[in-house]
């Protein structure tokens, strides 16, 4: 079962546009306003979240470091597969069938992606089947689009992160979300 925000489309160019802004946290906070306006009500010191719809999903999901001057990353999860483990399946053909949408959801996350912004620096996948993820650098962070299962309480998701970035071009190890939000001098 997947789960996604009908009639909603990411704003890729804009969150490219935060991998090439500063990651100081009074600039960047104002570069996401300008995309989805700051929800004070269900923020923290260190979470920020700017939903695109008055209901609150979805939502730009900002963290900040626990200096509270620069931002760690950005995160948008665009869809949900709420099904994804093996055992929610009475069979390996059901479970097949939706990991082969999910899959498809992430093609055409990638496909619009590529299309505004050309190929990706990098593209790969977690061994044996493992989930994809494509990355695009910019002059401060970089920006990913990934499946992942970074924060499984609603299902696995296929999202868009801006992290901040500074050195040479990434070698990212596997699984990619580990590498992700490892602890890495970016």
């Amino acid at each position: 079962m997947f789960h996604q925000y009908p009639g909603f489309t990411p704003p890729i160019a804009q969150l490219f546009d935060l991998a090439n802004a500063p990651f100081d946290a009074t600039v960047f906070k104002t570069a996401c306003e300008a995309i989805a306006p700051f929800d004070a009500a269900t923020s923290d010191d260190n979470l920020w979240p700017f939903p695109f719809d008055p209901c609150g999903e979805p939502r730009l999901i900002v963290a900040v470091g626990e200096d509270l001057t620069e931002v760690d990353c950005a995160i948008l999860s665009i869809c949900w597969w709420e099904t994804s483990l093996r055992m929610q399946h009475r069979t390996d053909e059901e479970f097949a069938a939706e990991r082969s949408e999910f899959d498809r959801r992430f093609d055409e996350a990638y496909a619009e992606t590529a299309t505004l912004l050309g190929p990706p620096l990098l593209s790969g996948s977690d061994p044996n089947g493992g989930y994809r993820h494509a990355v695009w650098q910019g002059r401060t962070g970089l920006l990913i689009v990934q499946q992942s299962n970074y924060d499984c309480q609603f299902g696995d998701d296929i999202n868009y992160w801006v992290r901040r970035w500074s050195r040479p071009a990434p070698r990212p190890t596997s699984p990619f979300i580990d590498w992700l939000t490892g602890q890495f001098e970016p």
